[in-house]
């Protein structure tokens, strides 16, 4: 079984490392919500158990040029329902019917970019001049959130994570801070 598409949906499949889920996005035209669904990869070479899940509708606000990205059994995605500024939900995509856990609520700042790596959850909190990069570990809550300290203060962009690596590759620049790209690896306490 496939989700239905109409005529003017994107379409476009995901996987990971570290995931044995595949995730499909359906979403018409540029700028509406995506619909997504999941599936397991296990199943994909057998067409009586194969079977995608809806996991979340456009009701779900969720924001795709920021990054839907998922690790193991943990979906997590930015909405802007309820959230003027942004939140991070995660799903659980082995639940039969996943519900959204809102993980990080909304910020004084606008929740600009997500990543996910190996040993946590990162995202980036942008004000009016400067951003602050997040580090969440796998399957702790909000409060276990912690600011990476970076070189400078500056503009934060995410460059590259992997679900089966710790850390993560992101551009810094600042006023006058030429940009430049760092590796963050976490210490091995964590």
């Amino acid at each position: 079984g496939s989700p239905a598409a109409n005529e003017s949906d994107w379409l476009w499949v995901q996987a990971t490392a570290n995931s044995e889920w595949l995730l499909a996005f359906q979403q018409q035209g540029v700028n509406s919500p995506p619909r997504i669904h999941a599936a397991r990869l296990q199943d994909l070479d057998d067409p009586k158990k194969f079977r995608w899940k809806e996991v979340a509708g456009e009701a779900a606000g969720v924001r795709p040029e920021a990054g839907a990205v998922h690790v193991g059994d943990r979906l997590y995605v930015r909405t802007f329902r309820d959230a003027g500024r942004f939140a991070v939900l995660r799903f659980d995509l082995d639940a039969r019917k996943p519900e959204p856990e809102v993980l990080v609520p909304e910020q004084a700042g606008v929740i600009d970019a997500l990543a996910v790596a190996a040993d946590a959850l990162y995202y980036v909190v942008r004000g009016p001049t400067t951003g602050a990069l997040y580090r969440l570990p796998h399957g702790e809550k909000v409060e276990a959130a912690r600011r990476v300290e970076l070189p400078f203060a500056g503009s934060i962009d995410v460059v590259h994570s992997s679900a089966d690596v710790p850390g993560l590759l992101l551009r810094l620049q600042g006023w006058t801070e030429s940009p430049r790209i760092y590796a963050y690896t976490p210490p091995p306490s964590g």
